[in-house]
């Protein structure tokens, strides 16, 4: 085989396999591994004496090693805090995946369904509507603990 084409087979794999990276990156970037209810649910229940026991002292050390939690981001104004699992999507088209913890529970209405800035009831959970086309949901774990979902 001549040289020339040895140089252009080999260039041709090696752009090849540059694609499938950038690729594999790409869709790493746009999307985290835990967007599972089950999944958060399941690590929720197998661990929820680390998540009690950080709401009842303060101390999110321990719930922060968890492999599965991405953030932990109290928010005293909206008296919650959300435990991030994971997200996917990009910009304004985005959505969030994990656990929040909300102090004084979650209060539902009794708006008419569509009305926004209110819980109102929705298969096992609680959906709101937001701004725009904002959704979120908040299912009923355990006490004040609930799985949620933001959707932007």
């Amino acid at each position: 085989m001549k040289k020339e084409t040895i140089e252009v087979v080999l260039m041709t794999v090696l752009a090849l396999i540059l694609a499938v990276c950038m690729s594999a990156l790409i869709l790493y970037a746009f999307s985290t591994d835990l967007t599972s209810q089950g999944s958060i649910t399941r690590r929720f229940f197998i661990n929820k004496k680390v998540f009690f026991t950080a709401v009842e002292t303060g101390n999110f050390d321990a719930v922060e090693k968890l492999p599965f939690i991405r953030s932990v981001e109290p928010d005293d104004r909206e008296q919650e805090i959300l435990f991030r699992c994971g997200g996917k999507g990009l910009g304004p088209s985005t959505s969030y995946y994990g656990i929040v913890y909300m102090e004084n529970g979650l209060t539902v209405s009794d708006e008419e369904p569509g009305a926004r800035f209110c819980w109102l009831p929705q298969g096992n959970g609680y959906m709101m509507l937001g701004d725009g086309d904002n959704v979120f949901y908040r299912e009923p774990l355990e006490g004040n603990f609930f799985y949620f979902e933001e959707h932007y």
